[in-house]
């Protein structure tokens, strides 16, 4: 019989699914790989020294302990992270017809992204396994493994405040990492500010979530922690990523009829705890503001003797013009390569080793058609999540959408959909929403809380 749940979407009621002790143990196996994979992070990247490669350990421990459990556990996979993984995987024999043997490290890549989004599946299916029918466990362990990291960047600030010197240390333990020289700037155990900050943007939008439909306590601590890691990242893309997370939030929660004046106090609360935070590290703020400022020191072409731009922004500004060239001078599958592989192609010395845009590294490697068909399977994979959350936390479905508009505009600066830990976060969240949604009959609306339907499926 069909019923309301939370005057939001129809569904039909399905039994709990029980859960056997092997599948219990594999759960928790993959579960522990998981916490595992956000502690370590590139700490333990070994290089030359092992058969992985440049891969961190941790990645390749995860990835193979999800994949080898979900043969026992057999997660169910959506068709669109099928059809993803084919398109790159489709590329790469494209690569390979143009450039020959040179295209297997691009055959790599593209299998490790088709990894990872499988892998995500069965993270997700081993936390429900454990928590049966509570996807939500699934956003407060993201939380709390977010948390986690943040903590060790501040304690890894605290002992390298000079990012120089823990590449030294790391070089010493055989653990070489080439990582850029930064100074007083949270790396976390990703060990980069901008990638580390982008991710944070996301700890943030889920615990405002949080504050907003359940005016958790813990939530806005846990808010105000992500704020000033945030901050102390001092990433110029996090921010703007942040901004564009908040506007698209607010515009969310308007759309589906949100009633600010009966919630003011939880939304008064938010932006008190992001304005506190911001006046608490002033300095900080003044820093960032002044790397904003100047992102415009060198100077760029014939642009003019009166313009310059900072050094990574001209790099960038280099590897924009690059990679439209190459666009332009593409055949209609384009290159079959991107990103890390970029030089095999181009011999610009903007191009030295990739380029930080998403897009355009979809478009440069998959060409025009692939890429269409990658982008409609994405937009597709996240609404049937979307629907499914809302019905179960709706403030917090918005959360994490906005975020995800938010990492578009944030992936602009760096190759952050591409990028494994994220992956491996947003893909966990909505794979177990959709994981959750099996069985429930999802009449395919949403509706704001005053009953107003906002969404058509």
């Amino acid at each position: 019989m069909r019923t309301k749940t939370s005057g939001v979407m129809e569904q039909v009621p399905h039994r709990p699914r029980t859960v056997g002790t092997a599948e219990r143990l594999l759960s928790g196996a993959i579960l522990v790989a998981y916490v595992a994979y956000f502690a370590v992070g590139n700490f333990a990247r070994p290089g030359r020294m092992l058969p992985t490669g440049g891969l961190p350990l941790a990645e390749v421990l995860l990835v193979g302990v999800a994949l080898a459990g979900a043969l026992r556990l057999k997660p169910p996979i959506p068709v669109e992270l099928i059809v993803v993984s084919v398109a790159f995987l489709a590329s790469s024999v494209i690569g390979y017809l143009q450039h020959g043997p040179i295209s297997v490290l691009p055959a790599a890549y593209a299998l490790r992204i088709g990894a990872t989004l499988l892998a995500s599946t069965a993270v997700a299916h081993g936390i429900l396994s454990l928590w049966p029918d509570r996807p939500t466990v699934v956003i407060r362990l993201i939380i709390a493994l977010l948390l986690m990291q943040a903590a060790i960047g501040w304690a890894v600030l605290v002992l390298f405040p000079d990012s120089s010197q823990l590449w030294a240390a790391m070089e010493r333990l055989g653990l070489g990492f080439p990582g850029d020289p930064h100074q007083h700037r949270l790396l976390g155990p990703v060990l980069d500010p901008n990638y580390f900050g982008n991710l944070l943007v996301l700890g943030a939008a889920l615990t405002a979530g949080m504050m907003v439909g359940q005016s958790a306590l813990w939530a806005t601590a846990a808010y105000a922690g992500f704020i000033a890691s945030l901050l102390m990242t001092v990433s110029r893309s996090s921010v703007l990523g942040f901004a564009v997370w908040a506007l698209t939030f607010v515009g969310l929660r308007t759309l589906h009829g949100e009633r600010f004046r009966f919630a003011w106090r939880r939304w008064a609360a938010l932006g008190a705890v992001t304005l506190a935070v911001a006046l608490l590290m002033h300095q900080t703020v003044a820093r960032l503001a002044w790397r904003v400022a100047t992102t415009v020191s060198l100077p760029v072409g014939d642009a003019g003797p009166n313009v310059v731009v900072e050094p990574s922004a001209a790099h960038r500004l280099g590897g924009l013009a690059e990679l439209t060239k190459l666009l332009t001078n593409a055949r209609v599958l384009a290159y079959g390569v991107g990103y890390n592989f970029l030089p095999l192609v181009s011999r610009s010395e903007y191009i030295v080793s990739a380029y930080d845009a998403s897009l355009g590294n979809l478009l440069v490697t998959l060409g025009l058609p692939f890429s269409l068909v990658v982008v409609w399977a994405v937009v597709r994979w996240v609404r049937r999540a979307y629907l499914v959350a809302f019905n179960v936390e709706p403030t917090v479905a918005d959360a994490v959408l906005a975020y995800l508009i938010a990492a578009v505009a944030m992936s602009f600066f760096n190759n952050l959909l591409f990028y494994a830990p994220f992956l491996l976060l947003v893909a966990v969240i909505l794979s177990a929403f959709l994981e959750a949604g099996e069985g429930v009959e999802l009449r395919g609306r949403v509706a704001c809380h005053s009953g107003r339907k906002v969404l058509e499926g």
